[in-house]
């Protein structure tokens, strides 16, 4: 009777229409329609263009990289396929969704991890327009400290952090979750600081928490990354940058940025540090563009300036079962194919668009 209540076009049916079709009173039915919604037996969601998956892409994918699903969208035409790459994680976001919706991939008692970024945002958003997910004892965990990423959003008041992406997943329950933030800062001067924040955290290894699942995306370290904007805007633009960023942090910054655009400028194209979950790694040069001297400078400034954030560290990460990754761009392709190739994270599945999976087997 809820279903019969909608007819097409949005129409709405009338309710003694309805009454006269099931042979029942009127209030009978209005009651029923009533008590259907709030039990969400029946919900009323907003319907979109389903993304062009490319199976030929996908197969490739999942036989080189042994992975369990790979999805690839075929974006909007454009002339720069990163023209648009908001679009991009728009259309991957509602991919991905569509496959967590189906209620196969998450069961009771999984504690899933969620990173920050536009990749995981669009997920999470999307997935609010399905059918809510019926996995009791579900935990929600927050990757990374605050980095407050606006840049990548449209929005302007909205933030792209993990622990907003934590609060926006658990509306997609339709049972209680549990939900751990880590509502801190991502950056401190001194170690001591730091590991006290942690141990007040669910990443104090003392509260035994093991992750299932780690939905998460890929950065690059150049234009559009936070602590690429973050640095650039006090040094070339002499803004006070956010005070939770310490000055001795926001100088390695500055140097490492000063290595990556040097290098970028002798190779374009790319960029040679990238990010998972905040935690930084440097990406193998294509070709001998990078010098011995660069190359460690750059992983000796990555090591000290990942020893100095609040997130899932890059072991703990290792131990996870299944690293659902979703990014898209050409840009990001290096540091996805660096991801697959590695072995070191069971990535078991990926989400992408179709010039960047091209891109990542080499076609």
């Amino acid at each position: 009777m809820a279903l019969a209540r909608f007819g097409p076009g949005g129409r709405f049916a009338d309710i003694k229409e309805i009454a006269t079709r099931f042979y029942r009173d009127a209030g009978v039915v209005s009651r029923a329609i009533a008590e259907a919604f709030a039990k969400h037996l029946v919900e009323v969601r907003r319907v979109e263009q389903k993304p062009d998956r490319q199976p030929h892409w996908e197969e490739l994918l999942v036989q080189k990289y042994q992975l369990q699903v790979a999805i690839v969208v075929r974006p909007p035409h454009r002339e720069n396929d990163d023209e648009d790459s908001d679009e991009v994680h728009a259309l991957l976001g509602r991919a991905l969704a569509e496959l967590l919706s189906n209620g196969t991939l998450f069961r009771s008692g999984d504690a899933i991890g969620l990173g920050s970024g536009r990749g995981v945002f669009t997920t999470v958003d999307a997935l609010a327009n399905f059918p809510r997910l019926r996995v009791p004892g579900v935990t929600l965990l927050s990757l990374t400290g605050d980095v407050y990423p606006r840049h990548h959003s449209r929005d302007p008041n909205l933030c792209l952090d993990a622990d907003t992406h934590v609060n926006l997943l658990g509306r997609c329950f339709a049972q209680d979750v549990t939900l751990h933030f880590l509502s801190s800062s991502i950056c401190y001067e001194e170690q001591r600081t730091l590991e006290s924040v942690r141990r007040r955290t669910w990443l104090n290894p003392e509260r035994g928490v093991r992750l299932t699942h780690v939905i998460t995306g890929v950065g690059i370290l150049g234009p559009g990354h936070r602590f690429y904007e973050m640095v650039r805007r006090k040094v070339d633009d002499t803004t006070q940058p956010e005070p939770e960023v310490p000055a001795r942090l926001l100088g390695l910054l500055d140097q490492l940025l000063g290595y990556c655009e040097r290098i970028h400028a002798r190779c374009p194209g790319y960029w040679p540090v990238a990010d998972i979950c905040n935690s930084m790694f440097r990406l193998p040069a294509p070709t001998e563009m990078v010098t011995a001297q660069e190359a460690a400078a750059i992983d000796q400034l990555v090591a000290s300036i990942n020893d100095n954030l609040l997130n899932v560290k890059p072991d703990e990460l290792r131990a996870v079962p299944n690293m659902i990754l979703v990014a898209g761009t050409r840009l990001k392709a290096a540091a996805i194919r660096s991801l697959l190739d590695g072995g070191q994270y069971n990535i078991r599945f990926l989400c992408t668009d179709e010039p960047t999976a091209k891109a990542i087997l080499g076609e």
